[in-house]
């Protein structure tokens, strides 16, 4: 048995009949949420970006919706263009293990595949909660930040295996579509880091894509090497120096607990929730305060300073900048009582009062714990007449819980564009729905949805797990 066999065997077996129910309750609430941050990055730049992307030939390979417009595109193309929706703005869930990834980015691949390969809402549920576990799994046991790499190369496992099952190909298909495109795991991070650019957006999409093309050329006939996985483990033992035993990287079951995957309230890397939070809950109980401070001390891990408050977040020149500083962060949040993304396309980090309220702001680490989880934080404002007053950070805030976060988000981003409520009736019986039609529908509007087509070639040909 190779890696690449392993890990096919444990998406393949993941069944909603043997999950625990909190666990299939959690992934709904996780699958409402990246449908909330796809209709919230529809008008994205990243999102029309990707579109440039979309063949306007070939209407045979028409086979996935691209959501809320309602495009006809290939599978591959409209992985792309929802994934960049959903990671445009900053606002998916975040998962720390020994290493930081985005879970929910499998969700528009697994939204596209599912559509595709005409699979059932059972089967779907059970390849996001697949995917969700071996997103996980891999952030447990590689830590590729810690090297210079970005964990959107995750998808180079993950989205091979979700992509075959939903398109209804086989084990064996889908272990070699997995390693065609296995080194696809190893991302330099340079694009997130200082100043961030725009490929932060479609950096998980581009993988995919090449992923879903990787399963169709797999069924075709290609083949990599069988230890692809395997080799690729070797070489972030021998060249990054990193302690993986390649076993450790297969779930042992499907998981029992989701919830440890957070959610996000602002449009702003996940470290930066809590003080965006707090510094939201000073502004509204005091707006005084302010103009009484002094100086702004913020405390967090050794990590978040050193990612979030380098020098270049504190003039930052793009919103992708923007929404991992530190300083924009909580100044934004103390002068206007949070986050939106309409600061963010205001380019609030360039106005004067913006600026001048970051320069006060002083980030230190509160401990000198070099991991990505996001510990204890607080505010503390040094007063001009010589007191302090500080302010413990948490999160999520008193009484809110994921469900209210993701249901709260969707209808917010719904508004004038589609009905949250028709969708949240969808997702609420989604694993009795026999595919994937009134979800896709609920997610596009009517105006714009286009007559559906046949499923694809490779779904009428389906073969047997």
């Amino acid at each position: 048995m190779t890696l690449a066999t392993d890990l096919t065997a444990f998406v393949y077996g993941v069944d909603l009949a043997t999950l625990e129910p909190r666990v299939v309750t959690d992934a709904k609430t996780l699958l409402v949420d990246a449908l909330a941050c796809i209709i919230a990055g529809a008008e994205s730049d990243g999102a029309r970006i990707a579109r440039t992307a979309a063949p306007e030939h070939a209407s045979d390979n028409k086979q996935a919706t691209v959501m809320i417009d309602g495009l006809r595109t290939s599978t591959a193309s409209a992985a792309l263009i929802n994934g960049a929706m959903l990671r445009a703005l900053d606002l998916m869930d975040v998962y720390v293990g020994r290493d930081v990834c985005h879970p929910s980015e499998i969700i528009p691949v697994a939204l596209t595949c599912a559509e595709a390969g005409g699979a059932s809402g059972k089967t779907f549920l059970e390849a996001v909660v697949a995917g969700l576990a071996l997103h996980m799994q891999i952030a447990d046991f590689i830590p590729l930040h810690r090297h210079g790499l970005h964990h959107v190369g995750q998808a180079a496992w993950t989205v091979p295996l979700i992509a075959a099952r939903l398109l209804g190909h086989d084990k064996a298909i889908a272990a070699r579509a997995l390693t065609v495109g296995a080194h696809g795991m190893i991302v330099p991070e340079s694009f997130s880091l200082g100043q961030l650019t725009n490929l932060k957006a479609l950096a998980y999409p581009l993988i995919a894509r090449q992923g879903i093309d990787a399963v169709r050329l797999a069924a075709a006939g290609l083949t990599g090497a069988p230890e692809a996985c395997e080799e690729v483990v070797k070489l972030f033992a021998h060249r990054f120096g990193m302690d993986i035993h390649a076993q450790d990287l297969v779930p042992a079951a499907a998981p029992d607990d989701v919830s440890v995957i957070s959610l996000k309230i602002y449009p702003a890397q996940y470290a930066l929730q809590p003080l965006i939070s707090t510094a939201s809950t000073i502004r509204a109980s005091d707006p005084s305060l302010l103009d009484q401070a002094e100086r702004i001390i913020v405390r967090a891990s050794w990590r978040t300073v050193e990612r979030c408050a380098d020098p270049a977040k504190y003039v930052p020149r793009s919103a992708e900048a923007a929404d991992h500083s530190l300083p924009f962060c909580v100044a934004i949040a103390l002068l206007e009582g949070g986050l939106t993304t309409a600061a963010l396309q205001k380019r609030r980090w360039k106005d004067d009062d913006v600026l001048a309220l970051m320069s006060r702001i002083k980030a230190r680490p509160m401990s000198d714990d070099q991991g990505y989880h996001v510990g204890a934080q607080d505010i503390t404002l040094q007063l001009k007449d010589g007191k302090y007053r500080t302010f413990p950070c948490r999160y999520p805030p008193e009484n809110v819980t994921w469900t209210k976060i993701a249901e709260q988000k969707l209808r917010e981003v719904a508004m004038k564009k589609l009905d949250a409520e028709k969708i949240l009736e969808v997702v609420s019986t989604l694993e009795t729905q026999p595919n994937l039609e009134k979800l896709i529908a609920a997610m596009t509007r009517a105006s714009a949805a286009q007559p559906s087509e046949p499923p694809a070639a490779e779904a009428a040909q389906k073969k047997s797990a």
